[in-house]
């Protein structure tokens, strides 16, 4: 594989969920497991296009696509199915960059069933062919995003019976999220469950998913295996972590049918332990590693590298979800979960000062009808 294939060699475009186009930094082991967008809600400034651009882009795909793609079945369906709308003219009257984009994402997709797929244009061209070395920071304004958002850490805090919560928006890199994510376990470390609400968490790095996970089992253990055209990796949880773990203390994941990759990957492997109980919907359902290329100056994809295995169950989530073991809404989710967290916890404080408190929240959770609005 060439040096700045490997650069880039598992980044993805978190930006691309946080409305820019940054182009993310690579990380080489394990993959990230990346965000993904369709481009709805994108009010960036449109770009008009000429045949050249688009030929250039859909070349440059099938061609990323024959190098990248680890299926070779599907790898041959779809260079042939891009070959064939392209000599058929079927992108000829798209003069929008964005609509251009939009409808490769779409195909891709559509042939595939895979929802990591993900076509992007650039407002702003890019250098192309990419450079060895590259003088600007590409991360530079996905970090500002990502430090602005306390590096994916929405909440956390101390519930009522005890119960510590934490919302994460993504699964930030670990060099930089791994002093959070200790001070967040470190802070919640002496409540009795916990709770950890992905409903609204889109992607990340698979590095920082096995991190997390560590603080909730003894010892190292295998999350995942992917499969690529290069070999296999394997994510592994850490025996030691910094600050204390959260061991023999029930914790519940909240999912939404807005899931998708990282967190699902954090749901599902500790689901399959039966570390954790799922609570809420069926996620999206995207397991696959993906990598993000550079197609022209004008655009770039995320293409699917590598088939996941969880080596319990023999498969993934790929294309189904996480399947909930408590299943509710998304709006319902929250209050599901924290009752049974009060719930599981009660029988340990029968008659001390939280006995009062753990009563007074099931009461309170037992009465409430079946929520319209989400307070979280």
């Amino acid at each position: 594989m060439k040096a700045s294939a490997l650069k880039w060699y598992f980044a993805v475009l978190l930006a691309i969920a946080l409305g820019s186009a940054t182009v993310a930094a690579a990380q080489t082991a394990p993959p990230r497991q990346p965000t993904s967008s369709s481009g709805s809600g994108d009010d960036r400034r449109d770009v008009t296009i000429d045949a050249s651009a688009r030929r250039l882009a859909i070349e440059s795909l099938i061609a990323r696509i024959d190098e990248y793609y680890p299926v070779p079945e599907m790898r041959k369906r779809l260079t042939s199915e891009l070959r064939k709308r392209l000599k058929a003219g079927a992108y000829d009257n798209i003069v929008s960059a964005k609509a251009f984009r939009t409808q490769l994402t779409s195909d891709l997709r559509r042939i595939s069933k895979d929802e990591h797929f993900n076509v992007e244009y650039f407002v702003v061209p890019r250098p192309f062919p990419e450079q060895e070395k590259v003088d600007l920071d590409p991360n530079s304004s996905r970090e500002i995003i990502a430090a602005v958002h306390n590096l994916g850490f929405d909440t956390v805090e101390r519930l009522p019976g005890n119960v510590g919560y934490m919302r994460l928006g993504t699964f930030e890199e670990p060099g930089k999220t791994g002093e959070v994510i200790a001070a967040a376990m470190r802070f919640l470390s002496r409540t009795d469950a916990m709770i950890i609400d992905l409903r609204h968490n889109k992607g990340g790095y698979g590095e920082t998913v096995a991190l997390l996970a560590s603080y909730f089992l003894p010892d190292a253990t295998a999350l995942s295996e992917s499969r690529s055209k290069d070999g296999l990796r394997q994510s592994w949880t850490s025996t030691f972590v910094p600050g204390p773990k959260y061991l023999d203390k029930p914790v519940y994941v909240l999912m939404s049918k807005r899931t998708f990759s990282a967190p699902e990957s954090f749901a599902y492997n500790l689901q399959a332990l039966k570390r954790v109980t799922v609570v809420g919907e069926v996620s999206r359902g995207g397991a696959n590693p993906s990598v993000q290329l550079l197609l022209s100056d004008r655009f770039g994809a995320i293409i699917p590298l590598a088939v996941t295995r969880n080596p319990i169950t023999n498969t993934s989530w790929e294309g189904k979800g996480v399947t909930p073991d408590l299943p509710a809404t998304s709006d319902q989710a929250f209050d599901v979960a924290h009752l049974a967290a009060v719930r599981a916890i009660a029988p340990k404080h029968r008659d001390d000062s939280l006995t009062g408190e753990i009563e007074e929240i099931i009461k309170k959770l037992e009465e409430l009808p079946a929520r319209q609005n989400d307070r979280r």
